[in-house]
């Protein structure tokens, strides 16, 4: 049943949930191992190929100028590869649908007072 519920480090999550939180660290450590990373398998759960989470379109846009601002700073070459990119191609992973920045993102705002300077919506 998709939706039974099982026990996860003393919290409980529906079993299609802890299912693709597995897929994705499983991927992330496949990814890690072509890199030359080790990660001991055992510790993550049974995944699956042929998973896909969803991810806004929003939040792939959000991530990919985070990213960019990150490679200006840290990699230049990178930064100058990338930037004309308008928009990366996410993992297979992820199935790409409509909707903007999660709610959860920490978005840094103008702030709205004479005084000019940043805020970060919560």
């Amino acid at each position: 049943m998709d939706t039974a519920i099982i026990r996860n480090s003393s919290v409980f999550v529906p079993r299609r949930r802890r299912l693709l939180r597995s897929t994705h660290i499983l991927e992330r450590a496949l990814e890690a191992e072509k890199r030359g990373y080790c990660f001991d398998r055992q510790k993550i759960g049974p995944g699956r190929r042929g998973v896909a989470l969803n991810a806004t379109a929003g939040q792939l846009a959000y991530e990919w100028k985070h990213l960019l601002g990150k490679l200006r700073v840290r990699s230049p070459g990178l930064h100058a590869r990338w930037r004309r990119e308008a928009r990366p191609e996410p993992h297979p992973l992820f199935a790409i649908v409509a909707g903007g920045v999660e709610s959860w993102e920490r978005q840094r705002v103008r702030a709205s007072n004479n005084r000019g300077g940043y805020r970060y919506t919560a």
